[in-house]
């Protein structure tokens, strides 16, 4: 085979050249141009001139001539072949895939070596339009060429087809013959750096996202702004690097959508890695390539890219070739590779290796080329990859933490879904709308039911659920409907975190029994309290009904001796009235107490005090007790009087007992004062205080020391009422000769 190369430029044909190409059978015409006008125009007049030859061509990114790289030149590869025919076809069949297999029907031959291949670079998905050509391609056959390309413009690419110029379209010539030798090679020269990232989303050459996030985001992350202000110049050196089987791809980003997605010049499969690349430019121009064949002609399809980022050096990879060989061909948006199957390259050099003469070893190395930029390129790269293997290896130990992290979660939550399966209490998971999502198997046993109705309102079980909820309620109590009537229970809210949704997580324990023995608990309370206030009316009683019993006495006794005369009579009956107007005030004062409202009033401390005493005093000095009192602050209290009289009263009835059967020395501190916004009563005896192997013991229900008279539930009530009634707290202090019982409430 023979071939001619020109740059119309700066060339032109003779007479007798045209009238040579003219006579030859089987010419091959391929045409480069970066200018469309010029393409145009040459596309045309070549096929007025080479009236036999198949003429296909491109516009392109930049052309090569020999051991030159041109711009915007027009350059014309001729091959002239001895023995292999041609066959040309091209189509501008929307349907990508069907145009790569209809193209490649129309050109096979029973003998074909090669097939090259030009198509639209903006336009065509290249991806689809290559699984056509797979789908039919026999095995062995080299397919070669690339994409068209407009000097980086981005705009509008064009192919040619014997004079016909197409826009969306593709053309194929292909080789057939049985002397023909083809080989291929390539060189990549690129590498990935930073840590490995996931494409969430893709369709076709289309990624939307990326680790779940808009692709955009990722694209900013590595090339800041400035590559989106000056796309798509500022990103063409910095190529997506994903790898696929064996073979490490790149892929331009071309397009930035408005949704955030990124349009790459080749295709991208969901669930691919992908990382930032970047170019060694010393890898970039080394050649280590061996041919089995006697080379004619290299053609050469490289990527638009590599002129970006080696524009200085980038004839030192075409040279070694331009050096044994006629070697032409240009620039691309993409190129065409064949291992197995036809594979769309970018950012790579590939050549098509041609030749009619007989086998022979070619051996292509790149000579040594030292430079203070391939120098200083090659430590920042040796720096970039050396930093992103660290952060990798840091990358690496992180995720291995979290994938611990997250087999601890599951197996939590695992250990979770057996501690809510086994719980008593019924658990329930709701939405903001107050549906129910979720039950466990206590609540259907709550309800007496197999199975609940999923996303029914939780007012359908529970009453007043959602309104004490709008309140603000998170704990509280209510009725629980459920098949054989309802049941008293404890309602418990919760929100549940880091979650999308709103969800509120809730646990009912049946208090129903526990109710039970509540009250049952405040009717013995209430016996007690009765118990205590006859105990008193009796002990303020006694002295009194002895004194009219020893004035009936004596009046009889004179009455029966005749010695009683009518002043007498009037004097006892005066005595006896006025005792009998002391014992009725008893009683009043005890009906004023056991009547105090039981709604909140406003009382002073002093009040409170004087009430709890009226009852007792007398008692507690029939034993020589001495009672001081010292109100620090004579306050007015809005609470319940009621319970805080009787509470005063335990206290004092408490003391009472431990001190009656002390010899001397019998005294009994009452003491109130304001601190941190409650006001403190306290109750001190000197009785020896609470012995320290029952001090843990003391407010427990039954629990009492009086083994004859004692029931054990003043103090456990006392705490009870204080805690949950008056919103305050009971509690005691040992002292250094007695003990000190104290209550506190809120002052307000």
């Amino acid at each position: 085979m023979k071939n001619f190369i020109f740059d119309l430029k700066e060339d032109s044909f003779s007479k007798d050249f045209v009238d040579y190409i003219n006579s030859c059978e089987n010419v091959l015409i391929q045409l480069f141009c970066g200018d469309i006008e010029n393409l145009k125009f040459f596309a045309r007049n070549l096929k007025d001139i080479f009236i036999n030859a198949v003429i296909i061509g491109t516009s392109t990114a930049g052309e090569i001539k020999e051991d030159r790289v041109l711009e915007n030149s027009v350059v014309v590869s001729i091959s002239i072949f001895e023995k292999t025919t041609l066959k040309v076809a091209c189509s501008t069949n929307k349907n990508e895939f069907e145009r790569g297999r209809e193209l490649v029907k129309k050109v096979l031959d029973k003998n074909t070596k090669a097939i090259i291949c030009f198509s639209d670079g903006l336009n065509t998905n290249l991806a689809n339009f290559l699984d056509g050509v797979n789908d039919i391609l026999p095995q062995g056959v080299i397919f070669a060429g690339g994409a068209a390309g407009d000097n980086y413009k981005f705009d509008k690419t064009y192919v040619v087809c014997n004079g016909n110029i197409l826009s969306s379209g593709s053309v194929m010539v292909s080789l057939n013959s049985d002397v023909l030798k083809a080989e291929n090679f390539y060189n990549f020269g690129w590498i990935g750096v930073g840590i490995e990232h996931t494409v969430t989303k893709a369709k076709g050459d289309i990624v939307y996202t990326i680790d779940n996030k808009p692709a955009i985001e990722f694209y900013k992350r590595y090339l800041g702004k400035e590559a989106i202000e000056n796309f798509p110049i500022g990103s063409l050196v910095f190529p997506v690097i994903v790898k696929r089987g064996d073979k490490l791809l790149a892929r331009a980003v071309i397009g930035i959508n408005k949704d955030g997605s990124l349009v790459l010049s080749g295709d991208i499969k969901e669930g691919e890695k992908i990382r930032i690349g970047i170019g060694n430019k010393e890898d970039l121009i080394d050649i280590d390539a061996k041919f089995n064949i006697d080379v004619e002609s290299f053609f050469i399809y490289s990527c638009a890219a590599r002129r970006k980022v080696i524009p200085n050096i980038i004839v030192e990879e075409i040279k070694p070739f331009a050096n044994i060989a006629k070697t032409s061909g240009f620039f691309t948006y993409g190129e065409f590779f064949t291992n197995g199957k036809v594979w769309l390259f970018n950012y790579t050099m590939t050549v098509l290796a041609l030749s009619e003469k007989e086998d022979k070893e070619i051996y292509i190395k790149n000579r040594d080329i030292k430079n203070d930029e391939l120098l200083q390129n090659k430590i920042l790269v040796n720096l970039v990859k050396t930093i992103s293997t660290e952060y990798e290896d840091v990358n690496k130990l992180l995720e291995n933490k979290i994938k611990i992290k997250n087999e601890n979660l599951r197996s939590l939550e695992s250990l979770y879904k057996q501690l809510i399966s086994i719980m008593s209490e019924g658990v329930l998971i709701i939405d903001d709308m107050f549906r129910i999502r979720a039950v466990n198997n206590a609540f259907l046993d709550m309800l007496g039911e197999d199975n609940i109705k999923i996303f029914h309102s939780i007012d359908l079980y529970l009453e007043n659920f959602s309104k004490y909820l709008k309140e603000g309620k998170k704990s509280f109590e209510t009725k629980l409907f459920t098949k054989n009537g309802t049941k008293e229970v404890l309602v418990n809210v919760s929100p549940i975190q880091d979650i999308k949704c709103k969800c509120f997580l809730v646990t009912i324990s049946d208090v129903s029994e526990l109710k039970k023995h509540e009250r049952e608990l405040l009717e013995q309370r209430k016996l007690a309290q009765m118990g205590d206030m006859l105990n008193m009316i009796a002990h303020q009683w006694r002295q009194p009904l002895n004194a009219l019993s020893a004035m009936a006495i004596e009046l009889d006794l004179k009455a029966s001796l005749g010695d009683v005369d009518i002043k007498e009579i009037r004097d006892r009956s005066k005595k006896i009235q006025k005792i009998v107007q002391k014992m009725s005030k008893v009683i009043d004062d005890f009906f004023a107490i056991t009547k105090l409202n039981d709604e909140k009033s406003n009382f002073s401390v002093s009040e409170v005090i004087e009430d709890a005493l009226k009852l007792i005093r007398p008692q507690i000095e029939s034993y020589d007790i001495h009672i001081e009192i010292e109100i620090k602050d004579d306050v007015e209290i809005f609470n319940y009087k009621r319970d805080i009289v009787y509470i005063l009263l335990n206290f004092l009835s408490n003391a009472r007992d431990v001190l009656k059967d002390k010899k001397e020395n019998k005294k009994i501190w009452i003491r109130s004062y304001i601190k941190n916004g409650f006001v403190y009563f306290e109750v001190e005896d000197n009785g020896g205080g609470v012995p320290e192997e029952i001090k843990d013991r003391i407010f427990e229900p039954y629990f009492t020391t009086k083994l004859i008279e004692g029931v054990g539930l003043g103090l456990y009530m006392s705490k009870r009422v204080a805690k949950e009634i008056l919103k305050g707290d009971v509690y005691f202090e040992n002292t250094k000769d007695g003990v000190k019982f104290i209550l506190k409430v809120p002052l307000n």
